[in-house]
This record gives C-alpha cells, sequence and structure tokens, in this order.
C-alpha cells in the first residue's frame, strides 16, 4: 500500500521524545499496542498522552488500541484510562476470532481515504507509530 512504519526499536536514533513528537506529527494513524510492560515505560506513556490529545484536537479516529493482556489496576494511568474510554479498542487473543477482528479494524483504519488525504503543507506519507 505505499505506507511506512516507525518502529521506535528498529528505527529510532537520538532523542527519543523529539522522535516520538516529530514522528507523531507526521503520523496519520497510531498504534497503541497497550499492555503492563508499555504503561510502565514513561517514554510509551508520553506517546500515548500524545497520540491522545492529537486524537482529541484533529477529531478524527487516528488511533488503533490493541490491548495486549488486561491491564493491572495499578497500571491504568489517567491517560490510558481516557484513551480506553472514548475508542473502540481491540482485545488481543490468539483465537481466531480475535486474529480477525485485529486485521479487519487495521485494514479498514488504513482503508479509510478522509485519513490519507495530505495535511496542508505536509509533505510526509503515512506514518504508524508503535511505542
Amino acid at each position: 500500500m505505499g505506507l511506512r512504519l516507525y518502529i521506535p526499536q528498529r528505527d529510532g536514533q537520538g532523542n527519543k521524545i523529539d522522535q516520538i513528537i516529530s514522528n507523531m506529527g507526521v503520523s496519520r494513524k497510531v498504534i497503541l499496542f497497550l499492555s503492563d510492560k508499555y504503561v510502565e515505560d514513561d517514554y510509551c506513556e508520553f506517546e500515548a498522552s500524545l497520540a491522545y490529545n492529537k486524537y482529541i484536537n484533529e477529531r478524527r479516529d487516528l488511533m488503533i488500541v490493541v490491548v495486549l493482556r488486561e491491564l493491572g489496576a495499578m497500571n491504568v494511568t489517567q491517560t490510558i484510562h481516557k484513551i480506553l474510554s472514548v475508542d473502540n479498542y481491540i482485545k488481543w487473543g490468539w483465537d481466531e476470532e480475535s486474529m480477525e477482528l485485529f486485521w479487519l479494524k487495521i485494514t479498514t483504519a488504513i482503508n479509510n481515504m478522509d485519513d490519507l488525504i495530505p495535511q496542508r503543507n505536509c509533505p510526509c506519507e503515512k506514518v504508524i507509530s508503535k511505542c
């Protein structure tokens, strides 16, 4: 589909906060894979907060949220709570139905032509970010 995928662990170099801000700024979609480990990482919490703010400010469906495992109550931060309460999220599972739902939602979100229209003065391609 001619899309680029930014994965910090693979593509990251330099200041991590600058990378998150820069890549999130040019992203059409953000996939958040939530788990207890994700929430415990301050950079991931920052990324989730930035994605949520972009979602609210742009008033469009840009977040794809996947809950890998049920989050422990102590790990549901204010930002994560907001994300889970406003977005339809997918609970990951290894059963066939869960995997089909995961791929259906991602494919549907990526194929949403309204989100693929470039923003004014934005020469970027679509980027999907994952922490």
